[in-house]
């Protein structure tokens, strides 16, 4: 049987997390994946962050961690962008993704 990567079966904590409404549950998987950042998961990442980010803006007074993990993934995906294009990952986004990583400020100058 094929085990899965920590940060695979974490971003699928996450994303349960996100469906649950469980915020506590959500920021600890969010600051676990942000420790684990590399090129190689930046995007199955970002896109995790992304679908968790409307969790955080139903806590009123409380920080938004995913909007720093979306913010964290930019940063990194701008500075490595040649790997992160070249990776397995890019290939399997569809066009509106692949539009959002190379226009929305992923790509740093």
């Amino acid at each position: 049987m094929l085990q899965e990567s920590e940060d695979v079966v974490v971003r699928r904590l996450l994303c349960a997390a996100a469906l649950c409404e469980m915020p506590d549950l959500a920021f600890a998987c969010l600051k676990f994946l942000v420790e684990r950042l590399t090129a190689d998961n930046c995007l199955s990442i970002w896109l995790c962050a992304v679908d968790a980010e409307p969790l955080f803006e139903s806590c009123p007074g409380e920080e938004h961690p995913a909007l720093e993990l979306i913010d964290q993934c930019r940063v990194f995906a701008g500075k490595h962008f040649r790997h992160i294009v070249a990776s397995r990952e890019f290939l399997t986004l569809d066009a509106e993704q692949v539009n959002n990583v190379v226009f929305s400020n992923l790509v740093s100058k």
